[in-house]
This record gives C-alpha cells, structure tokens and sequence, in this order.
C-alpha cells in the first residue's frame, strides 16, 4: 500500500491531532502506516480505516486531513470530543506559530506536598471503605503506569493540576482537571451511588482534619 508525502500542513495538523488524541485516548492511531487504527493519504485522499490481518475494514475517505481528525474525535465520549474540538484548531495555529507548546507532566507522589499525600490517602481509604471504584485504587508508582489497566479510577497531578477520569476501552471517560485534590475528591464523591456519596462527604472533611492535626502533633 503505497502512501502519498505529507505537506508541511498536513504535518502540523498530524501533530496536534496526535497531541490530542493521546491526552483523552490511549489507542494509537497510526499515520501513513497500515495497522490497526490507520488514518493514511492515498492518491491525494485521506482514508480512515482498521487493517487487520491483510484486510481493511471499515475504510472512509475524507477530502482533507482536518474532516478525518475530527471523524476519530467523534468516537470519543461527549466531553471528551467537544474538548478536542475546541482546542483542534488552537492547537493546529500554535504550532504553526512555532509558539511553545508547554508541557505539564505527571507529578511522583513523593512529590505532592505533605497535606496533599494525606488528603489523598483519607480519599483511598473512603473509596475503598465503601467499595465504589474497588480495582486498584492507587496513586500510580511512576509515569508508565499510567493508565496500565482498563476499568480503573485513575487519579493523579499533572503539572499544577489533578487529573481524574476511568479509564474505560482505551478511552478515558469522564476526564476533568480540577485546581485542588480537595475540590477533586469532592467531586468524585458527589458521582457515587447516593448512599456511598452521602457517608463519603460527611466522613471525609473530619477524617482529612484529624489526619492533617495528628500528622502536626507527630512533627
């Protein structure tokens, strides 16, 4: 299957799809390249199509690179989709800009700050008390760890902010940023089934003031 060169546009317009896509999916989707999730120029066209074992499926050809990005932002959840969206084109004029796109990474727990360690051990504790969100409810060990398993709450800080979504068929569901890990955890348990949620918020503001007065009394 031969593939036609990408313009210096194109390029720009592969960047910032990948850049997004990778942020609210862990599926990759290969460009130029014949596997499993392929978005491809032929003869002068852009193709969207699954290939597997010698065969293509589901095949759609798109006029522009710009339609077929946005064809595999359609497959995302509701939010996730009008995320990427909305920031498409921004992203897109950035880059072409050559302004410097900053990147915030993943923060090691023994990074966070001391109240945000005990914060976040009373909200484990909480979630794992009343069984919601029950598969391994962990701060992730390291950078790679990251979204290593399917069906998971995962939580953590990226650069200023905390990060939570469940990662679910690849595609993180329900992803949202918030300011604080408080305001995180809060909200986290405003979405429990209502008897959970109600014995998590009047626990956790007294659980998260003994811990944060005990750990003061041990200095």
């Amino acid at each position: 299957m031969k593939f036609d060169e990408l313009t210096k546009e194109e390029e720009i317009i592969v960047e910032a799809f990948t850049k997004l896509w990778s942020e609210r999916n862990v599926s990759t989707i290969s460009i130029n390249k014949a596997n499993s999730n392929s978005l491809c120029k032929i003869n002068g066209k852009w193709a969207t199509f699954f290939y597997i074992r010698d065969e293509i499926y589901n095949y759609k050809e798109f006029d522009d690179l710009y339609s077929a990005c946005l064809s595999y932002f359609k497959c995302l959840d509701g939010g996730n989709e009008k995320y990427c969206k909305s920031m498409f084109p921004e992203l897109i004029k950035k880059l072409a800009d050559n302004e410097i796109i900053e990147e915030t990474g993943y923060v090691n727990y023994n990074d966070l700050t001391n109240e945000e360690q005990i914060i976040l051990n009373v909200f484990i504790q909480l979630l794992k008390d009343t069984g919601d969100y029950i598969r391994n409810i962990i701060y992730p060990e390291s950078e790679d760890k990251i979204d290593e398993f399917i069906e998971r709450l995962q939580v953590y800080k990226k650069g200023n902010v905390w990060v939570a979504y469940v990662l679910e068929r690849n595609e993180k569901s329900g992803y949202t940023e918030f300011h604080t890990l408080y305001s995180m955890c809060m909200a986290i348990f405003n979405s429990m089934e209502k008897t959970h949620s109600d014995y998590c918020l009047s626990r956790f503001p007294i659980m998260v003031q003994q811990a944060l007065e005990n750990n003061k009394m041990a200095r």
